[in-house]
């Protein structure tokens, strides 16, 4: 297998073979140097976003909307904020022992809530919602009643083995309904993205791009589970019409960013395309477009209901300049094409445009190859 690094050792770009023997072109971009490129792109709104009706829960700077679940002030310890993350931190991994639960100032019913988190090794917490913010403070530490996409390290938590079924697994409606068994997990200490979705009492938790849990509030199956839950001597548990959020504290370390939620009642309620956020555009189908005005482009691209597109050109712009005016409208560069020259000659200065591009794969469209093309002959030596 033949490789080349370039000079940097927070990226890694190999050229490697698959199992075919076609030359492959792959980028990987480590999180120290990635963070350089990324920590102001969070906890912002494009003007997509705005316009779909979105607001941020956290501004990445102070704790403004949120509070403690039991009192009225933000807790003064056990929680931090800072490079725009807002942190639950280490204490002895009790429930609540520490400083507390925290919640929104503002209850919600019909919502899209999406969240970036990032668990430590053995960490446990949870995203609750339709939180009852009068519920009365608690004799001992605990955490306040609410529905829970859990939030769980699998692997070393033991949590993951109790309940039923799997009930208290990452994903799940912590202690009812268990998330999918092949749901998409990412490594501890990288990001997941947690999606919730309240509508008229149908709810769904999705994980990383993926619905992992869906089931009707209120419903017989719903009612059943929490007979059969840690809940079934709580009336009325779960079934109250609206609430706060909460992230909560189990007292160990998890870093929480990009909260972002929208009304359903007021935005969302059009049908959303189902392929809008799976399709894509290669730039060379506008290229002509493209070298007259990108912003444009983009706008016809993104009229499309195409919000992924390929760029194979920079046409005469930087490549964060690029990245800017895709933040602008809600949408990404997937992958940055270049030849097999440039990926072998100008490794360096391809895999940084990738990284300003926000780019995930870098791509070879053509392998230089003797006639006629076969198999064989594009072997790499």
């Amino acid at each position: 297998m033949g490789t080349k690094s370039i000079s940097d050792k927070n990226i890694g770009v190999m050229i490697f073979k698959n199992k075919y023997g076609i030359a492959c072109f792959a980028l990987t971009v480590m999180l120290i140097f990635s963070s350089l490129f990324s920590i102001g792109q969070h906890n912002r709104l494009t003007t997509r976003e705005k316009a779909e009706g979105w607001e941020l829960l956290f501004d990445g700077k102070t704790t403004r909307g949120w509070k403690s679940a039991f009192s009225e002030k933000f807790p003064a310890k056990g929680w931090l904020i800072k490079d725009g993350m807002m942190i639950v931190q280490s204490s002895d991994g009790g429930e609540s022992t520490n400083g507390g639960d925290i919640i929104t100032d503002k209850d919600f019913k019909n919502f899209e809530l999406v969240i970036d988190f990032q668990l430590t090794k053995g960490a446990n917490s949870g995203i609750k919602y339709f939180v009852n913010a009068h519920q009365p403070r608690p004799q001992n530490p605990r955490s306040a009643f609410g529905l829970e996409f859990q939030l769980l390290d699998d692997e070393n938590h033991p949590d993951a083995k109790m309940g039923h079924n799997g009930n208290r697994t990452i994903g799940s409606l912590y202690d009812l309904i268990p998330a999918h068994q092949n749901k998409p997990v990412r490594k501890t200490g990288e990001w997941n993205n947690a999606r919730i979705v309240s509508r008229n009492n149908h709810i769904e938790h999705w994980l990383n791009g993926v619905k992992v849990v869906e089931y009707k509030r209120g419903g017989d199956v719903f009612l059943k589970h929490i007979e059969e839950s840690k809940y079934k001597d709580l009336k009325g548990f779960g079934l109250n019409s609206e609430g706060r959020i909460l992230l909560q504290d189990h007292g160990n370390r998890v870093a929480f960013r990009n909260l972002k939620i929208r009304n359903l009642d007021t935005h969302g309620n059009e049908s959303e395309d189902f392929y809008s956020s799976r399709l894509g555009m290669v730039s060379y189908t506008y290229r002509n477009s493209f070298q007259k005005n990108i912003s444009a482009t983009l706008d016809t691209i993104m009229n499309l209901k195409i919000r992924n597109v390929e760029f194979s050109n920079l046409f005469g712009k930087k490549a964060d300049e690029i990245k800017q005016l895709l933040d602008e409208r809600g949408m990404r560069c997937t992958s940055y094409g270049v030849s097999m020259n440039d990926a072998l000659t100008k490794t360096d200065e391809v895999a940084l445009n990738a990284i300003k591009l926000g780019a995930k794969y870098v791509r070879v469209a053509y392998l230089p190859h003797d006639e006629p093309f076969t198999i064989e002959n594009t072997k790499m030596p």
